[in-house]
């Protein structure tokens, strides 16, 4: 796993290093920057001295050599996967579809793409759902912002299995900056491409811990940065480590721009913004893609384009159906012919 130079010291074959890392944590999911950092910790000395000497790393901090290392491991494993290293990565199933890549290792003596197949495209749990009206709730009475379902069931999955992984959110949201605008503003920033139309999405989790937080950030960063305000939400942060959690959200919403937010199940009023998203412009290139997809995301885009033309948000547009058990359906009245008139 290493080679012997003259000089004694070590360096690490990465390539090995990260199947052994898969390896001795079999059946467990991992993302590129997951496993760079792992490998960054563990010789740690040697690496800030190679990435350090870096020109386009010159006066960047641990993060940065962190994010390039990733960088690395991504490209070199597909590299491998076309040589004589492929033999090395049997039993791992790799996918790199959406950026951070992920990579699990099942057993030697199975096959990736059975796993494949066993993974589900949308598995939500109970408690999971159950917060999406937690979120709707609070986004409307706290921060008068108006939200919708998106099911990924409704996409058209027409891709490569994992295709569409971490391509959706689980809310989108629309709030209305110039609602107290007169007739005449509103008139002018339509005239003047300066939308009175906020737009936000929404990745949410049960619960918040070391095991679990980067994977959920970076899905949160995969399906929400097209958004002007993106936001991982979550019921709970686990106690013992909240502030080594917070710290790292905040390390990595200062690159990203990704917010939090916490709800309180038992009382909105509770629920709060934890860490400010970064307001972005609106990725169009994503946006067209997720509408290709989903359906529900579709009537989104209907309701934002309906807004635009009445000059304001209808309310009764963004109401939820108590018995509605996709909750996704509260737009189904909202005929897709509003977005190709």
């Amino acid at each position: 796993m290493y080679l012997q130079l003259k000089d004694t010291h070590r360096v690490p074959n990465t390539l090995d290093e990260v199947i052994n890392f898969l390896q001795s944590n079999k059946e467990k999911e991992f993302t590129d920057i997951d496993i760079a950092r792992h490998l960054f910790e563990s010789n740690k000395d040697y690496y800030i001295k190679r990435f350090s000497g870096l020109k386009k790393l010159k006066n960047k901090g641990v993060e940065s050599y962190i994010f390039y290392f990733a960088t690395n491991i991504r490209s070199l494993y597909k590299k491998a996967l076309t040589n004589v290293n492929k033999i090395k990565t049997v039993g791992i199933r790799f996918d790199d579809s959406r950026i951070p890549a992920t990579f699990c290792f099942y057993g030697e003596d199975s096959h990736t793409e059975q796993h494949e197949e066993k993974l589900p495209t949308a598995v939500k749990s109970e408690k999971e759902d159950s917060l999406y009206w937690v979120l709707h709730d609070f986004l409307k009475e706290e921060l008068s912002v108006y939200s919708m379902r998106i099911d990924e069931r409704r996409s058209s999955n027409r891709g490569a299995p994992n295709s569409n992984k971490w391509l959706h959110a689980d809310l989108v949201g629309v709030e209305d900056i110039g609602k107290e605008w007169g007739v005449i503003v509103r008139e002018c920033s339509v005239r003047y491409i300066q939308s009175s139309f906020k737009l936000w999405s929404f990745e949410v989790k049960t619960v918040l811990n070391l095991s679990n937080l980067r994977m959920s950030f970076f899905q949160t960063v995969a399906n929400s940065s097209w958004a002007n305000f993106g936001y991982l939400v979550c019921s709970e942060i686990h106690k013992e480590k909240e502030n080594e959690i917070l710290k790292e959200l905040r390390m990595l919403s200062a690159v990203h721009g990704i917010g939090l937010i916490t709800l309180d199940k038992n009382n909105i009023k509770n629920g709060e913004i934890k860490i400010p998203a970064r307001e972005k412009e609106i990725d169009w290139d994503t946006v067209n893609r997720v509408e290709r997809e989903n359906k529900d995301f579709q009537r989104y885009l209907a309701l934002i384009k309906k807004s635009h033309q009445i000059g304001q948000l209808d309310k009764k547009d963004w109401s939820w159906d108590a018995d509605d058990d996709d909750m996704g359906r509260q737009l189904s009245h909202c005929k897709l012919s509003i977005l190709h008139p």
